[in-house]
């Protein structure tokens, strides 16, 4: 018996990759020896490390004894790589980057387009999510890297490299990343924190799953509520303990709006009206009397202000300044949540126009595209009464937008994460972890509430199972696809056996994905879900239902669909 099931996917399609002809691919020779030294390093105590020595301005290295520099010029003690990370680095695999020990043309690595800092970025990546990563048994290994050194380079460096405002426009994405990847005084951002205890606690005991799915898709301030409640329904062993009660305390930090005032840099004023207007709107608006749309929207005005203005201005300790209050800004707007209920059209696109905002303040997208965007908003605001047509198609435009910010990171990440992957599987992620880490995610939520909207207007219907339903059926992947129903109830067993012809119903995020034919994502699926980023990544058909359908979907495993 074939069943027929129907799902109408708008505006989707696969974002474009940047080409990686810089980096030459790794034979399968090369990555087989990468995988050996990456592996020996997490098991080694030094890691990627032979030694410590004196590391002198007249180029002298020198035991570690004493401070024999002093009558050379001065000059840094730290740890000298190993013949086998020298080894990796021929493969263009520069791990173990020490700050103070780079020039600042090594760092910028202009010839390889920034690869040397897009692994920088890729490293703390990897580093947060794999307990150390190379470093794993490294981290008490004492001198490998002084902390004060390494901030103060990494600050000079980003002072030098932000006072150059035609690289800071081509490069935003970048720049922002270093913010939080590069050491120069800045605390990490707790947004990416969260999302990382929250895969690890998942990864350790599977009853988290459901709520780092939560966390990882729809986040919310009742989130604290939920990992309370497991530590104390569940009882879990105590390194997931430690790091569940590691992420509690993390949530209610988020919800203290309080506490972000208290972390805000103080800023002179910087001369730019536009700029300094902005600076102080968000300041006021951080009062307990405060709105969320307010606060929301004097964030979504500064972070766009902070854009324009490192991108016009070659003073780069200022910038840098500006960049570490930026982070902040997107950080608390990522934990602040707008209710849409009940809000008119015209409300919507305001919101969604801070939105927009808010991604050109991550570099996300680019000014030309907000641009774009703003005029077709400024069009729809401009008239009384669009008809259903034209709100369809300007809304189906504007919902492009959170297919460009993943093009945008696809762009500068996909290349190292692809040639990092052909030996640390573990890199595969990084497009996803910095997309949805970001202010691209609550995008793309605002976006599927103006396109359901949208569909409502024009009277489109989804078809499944026979059923017409205007309403929590969503096309995310276009595509055909015929094949036998299965139904993976957890991450488990997702990653067990699949029929790569099949289609399946997946009711939870699944942390990777394996070939098969379609899929169907019960309830919380999106544009950047981490299943639909996977799938497009596969170019699997994929649709999100409701979980009401489950039932009925259940009674047809292993029936053939199309």
């Amino acid at each position: 018996m074939r069943v027929f099931l129907w799902a109408m996917v708008v505006g989707a399609g696969a974002a474009p990759a940047w080409a990686d002809g810089l980096l030459p691919p790794l034979t399968p020779e090369q990555s087989a020896r990468a995988t050996r030294l990456v592996q020996s390093f997490k098991e080694n105590p030094r890691g990627p490390f032979l030694r410590i020595r004196w590391f002198c301005k007249d180029g002298s290295v020198l035991p570690p004894a004493g401070t024999p520099c002093k009558e050379r010029g001065g000059g840094n003690q730290h740890a000298e790589l190993s013949a086998e990370a020298k080894e990796l680095a021929q493969l263009q695999v520069d791990i173990g980057t020490i700050l103070v020990s780079q020039s600042f043309d090594q760092l910028m690595d202009a010839r390889r387009d920034h690869h040397r800092l897009r692994q920088i970025v890729l490293e703390k990546y990897l580093f947060d999510i794999d307990h150390g990563w190379i470093y794993r048994k490294a981290i008490s290994y004492r001198g490998s890297r002084q902390a004060e050194d390494e901030e103060k380079a990494g600050r000079e460096f980003l002072v030098r490299l932000l006072a150059n405002p035609q690289w800071a426009r081509r490069n935003y994405l970048l720049a922002n990343q270093l913010i939080d990847a590069m050491p120069h005084g800045l605390p990490d951002s707790k947004v990416k924190r969260v999302r990382i205890l929250a895969t690890a606690i998942a990864d350790r005991d599977p009853r988290f799953q459901p709520i780092r799915a939560r966390i990882h898709s729809t986040p919310s301030e009742r989130d604290v509520e939920f990992v309370e409640d497991f530590l104390v329904k569940n009882n879990p062993p105590a390194a997931v303990k430690e790091l569940a009660t590691e992420l509690a305390r993390l949530l209610r930090e988020e919800k203290a709006q309080g506490n972000l005032a208290a972390r805000l840099p103080k800023l002179p004023l910087m001369n730019e009206p536009a700029l300094d207007g902005a600076l102080r709107a968000f300041e006021s608006a951080l009062g307990e009397s405060s709105s969320r749309e307010r606060f929301f929207s004097a964030g979504a005005a500064l972070s766009f202000e902070i854009h324009r203005s490192v991108t016009n201005s070659r003073d780069g300790r200022r910038n840098l300044a500006l960049l570490d209050l930026n982070a902040l800004v997107q950080e608390a707007a990522f934990g602040t949540k707008i209710d849409l209920r009940g809000a008119t059209r015209r409300q919507m696109l305001w919101h969604l126009r801070d939105h927009f905002r808010y991604s050109v303040g991550a570099g996300l997208l680019s000014a030309r595209q907000y641009e774009a965007l703003h005029a077709q908003l400024a069009s729809l605001e401009a008239k009384t009464d669009a008809g259903a047509a034209e709100w369809f198609q300007a809304v189906k435009y504007l919902a492009r937008s959170g297919e460009w910010t993943r093009a945008t990171v696809a762009r500068d990440f996909g290349p190292v994460a692809r040639h990092y992957q052909n030996f640390e599987p573990l890199a595969r992620p990084l497009v996803d972890h910095i997309v949805r880490g970001s202010m691209a995610l609550p995008l793309s939520h605002h976006v599927e509430v103006l396109m359901a909207d949208a569909n409502r207007a024009v009277g489109i219907r989804h078809s499944v199972l026979g059923e017409t339903s205007s309403g929590g059926v969503v096309g995310l992947n276009p595509g055909i696809a015929v094949g036998r129903l299965g139904i993976l109830a957890t991450n488990q067993e997702a990653a067990g056996a699949v029929d790569p012809r099949g289609i399946y119903v997946i009711p939870e995020t699944v942390s990777d994905l394996k070939p098969m034919a379609g899929i169907l994502t019960l309830d919380s699926g999106n544009m950047l879900s981490h299943t639909q980023l996977l799938a497009a990544n596969l170019g699997i058909p994929n649709a999100t239902v409701p979980s009401s359908f489950l039932p009925r979907l259940e009674k047809l495993r292993s029936a053939e669909l199309f």
